[in-house]
């Protein structure tokens, strides 16, 4: 599922190029008016809408059985609300189930219409995970496909699945390593769910920059940047700002998004960012600083 989910308007630091702090002296990053820094879903703080329900996974828990809930944004548009998932039993009984099948109950919330033939001692008849009905161990913790809850981090898909043992277990959650944000460079959470200095990216999904910048942008990677759709409309769409991570950075015209979400990227004046100059061994031309900049057949382009 990882065709589904860095730093921008959702979740970043706001830039001067658009009217808001920089985050320096007033305790960290800050967001664009109308918006919060909150950790909604325990992968990491980022701006979300002001509108959102809740602000931390804890607002969602629920006391219904064989129920979930969470704090998500289900439509993209950083706007987080509590969001329960019930899995209950598919059947409670015998009368539940055709005449060739038992209900199979496996926990007090997961039990299935199963085929009525014998099983080993410590094994149950289950479909795990949709292939079919056969005898696995008992001492899983999942019976059905939708015995897993699926996690936030929609860059993952949790599927029953068996282990070693060939005992089934909910894997793909974000806590795995192969599904958890990435960590390291320009702030990211340590992939644990700890919060990022700064925000770390901006989306799980290819809805999320639609909701974001319209369409034709995509999401590319998951969690990752927003990409398209590229382009300016007027120099007002523009800043004077210097990429760091180029071999021979040089203050140019970009993109005032894109100073938003490329940490890399900044406005005049402003050191480079940790981690982002490169250690290239090529010859570099003196920069000419651009005295504005300008729109030209929708690219930010310099002005000398």
């Amino acid at each position: 599922m990882r065709n589904l989910l860095v730093v921008c308007v959702p979740l970043v630091l706001c830039v001067l190029a658009l009217g808001c702090g920089s985050g320096e002296g007033d305790g960290g990053p800050q967001c664009e008016a109308g918006f919060v820094m909150a950790n909604p879903d325990g992968l990491g703080s980022r701006c979300i809408d002001a509108d959102s329900d809740c602000t931390e996974p804890t607002v969602c828990a629920t006391t219904q059985a064989c129920c979930t809930g969470t704090c998500a944004d289900a439509e993209g548009d950083r706007i987080f609300e509590c969001q329960i998932d019930c899995r209950p039993p598919d059947c409670t009984s015998a009368a539940d189930c055709d005449a060739a099948e038992r209900c199979e109950v496996y926990t007090e919330c997961s039990a299935s219409c199963a085929p009525d033939l014998p099983c080993p001692d410590g094994q149950v008849m289950a479909d795990p995970d949709g292939l079919g009905f056969r005898c696995v161990p008992a001492a899983g913790t999942c019976f059905r496909p939708q015995d897993c809850t699926q996690p936030t981090d929609t860059c993952c898909e949790a599927t029953c699945a068996p282990d070693a043992a060939g005992n089934y277990y909910c894997l793909g959650h974000a806590s795995d390593l192969e599904c958890a944000p990435p960590s390291g460079a320009y702030g990211y959470g340590d992939g644990n769910g700890a919060a990022p200095d700064v925000a770390a990216y901006e989306c799980y999904s290819d809805a999320h920059c639609v909701a974001l910048h319209g369409e034709g942008s995509a999401c590319d990677s998951c969690p990752g940047w927003c990409s398209g759709p590229a382009g300016c409309a007027d120099a007002s769409a523009c800043v004077v700002a210097t990429q760091w991570n180029d071999c021979c950075p040089c203050a140019d015209g970009h993109l005032s998004l894109d100073v938003g979400r490329d940490p890399c990227l900044t406005l005049p004046g402003e050191d480079p960012p940790p981690g982002c100059l490169m250690d290239c061994d090529v010859e570099c031309d003196e920069c000419v600083a651009p005295s504005g900049v300008d729109c030209l057949s929708g690219a930010c382009v310099g002005v000398p």
